[in-house]
């Protein structure tokens, strides 16, 4: 049933597809567009490239939905910020975690805030 299911999927239609690896000892996932199909195998198209997969080691396939939009970065993340962005005081307090000793003084901003072990003060 599950070869005839493989089969009847239209090509371009997103699948996961489990087959078996290392002479059967082992399944694995396909997850990707369907771009080829022949007698013998089906070709997904992954993040990680072109995948082959026999039909004989096919296990379990079925479409699936499209992957969810990706997630909007956040201000103060560490791509945000490599972009020359500045770093707020509240994001400067809430990077120190674990480090903090007490919150900082109101007249001092994150940058005149030296790290552990600077001597440079």
């Amino acid at each position: 049933m599950t070869r005839a299911r493989l089969l009847s999927i239209p090509i371009g239609t997103r699948v996961v597809v489990r087959y078996l690896i290392e002479d059967g000892e082992r399944a694995t996932d396909a997850l990707g567009d369907l771009l080829e199909r022949t007698e013998g195998d089906v070709v997904i198209q992954t993040r990680r490239g072109p995948e082959r997969v026999p039909l004989g080691q096919v296990l379990l396939a079925k479409p699936v939905p499209p992957p969810p939009p990706p997630r909007p970065r956040r201000a103060g993340s560490p791509e945000a910020r490599r972009s020359g962005e500045p770093m707020s005081r509240e994001e400067a307090i809430s990077m120190r975690g674990a480090h903090a000793t007490g919150p900082l003084p109101q007249d001092q901003s994150a940058s005149d805030v030296a790290e552990p072990g600077d001597s440079s003060s």
